[in-house]
């Protein structure tokens, strides 16, 4: 699966949760991840359901699909 950018800090999904990434600002500029989950109304939130703001958003996202019964 390939890493999607959040150009503009745009909706990727709807409904959906997502793995997300920051780039972090260190001189290493190594990433650290979190999942989210992208609402229809545009809202994101957390793992506590707390709403992500818009200068929070990640730089990428990735689409976690849930595991399927065999």
């Amino acid at each position: 699966m390939a890493w999607s950018k959040v150009t503009g800090k745009a909706n990727p999904h709807y409904g959906v949760m997502v793995l997300c990434a920051w780039k972090s600002t260190t001189k290493s500029g190594s990433y650290f991840y979190d999942v989210l989950t992208h609402w229809p109304d545009g809202t994101w939130t957390d793992d506590a359901d707390d709403v992500v703001e818009p200068d929070e958003l990640p730089d990428y996202w990735q689409a976690i699909s849930s595991p399927v019964d065999a």
